[in-house]
């Protein structure tokens, strides 16, 4: 016991995030997504690389499109920390 060494303790803080570039510029986080739902517009991410994947509200429900298919939109780990959404025109 009178061997052991301490480790210093290390930083938990997240790396902070870099400037977006300007291709990435338009693109935003999560809770920005579902404002802009409640707003009523149409959203996507870029991860989807397609734009007939999008979500929307309806009734008070999330509901993801996939190609004229009607979904309800399970949110899940990869949608709450994504930051590549963007409005679809």
């Amino acid at each position: 016991m009178g061997n052991e060494k301490v480790l210093p303790a290390q930083s938990q803080s997240p790396t902070p995030k870099k400037p977006r570039t300007e291709a990435e510029k338009g693109l935003f986080d999560f809770p920005t997504a579902m404002k802009n739902v409640s707003e009523g517009h149409k959203i996507s991410k870029k991860e989807w690389a397609n734009e007939k994947i999008y979500g929307i509200l309806e009734d008070d429900v999330l509901i993801l499109y996939k190609e004229g298919a009607k979904f309800s939109w399970v949110i899940n780990g990869g949608d709450l920390g994504g930051d590549d959404y963007f409005i679809v025109k």
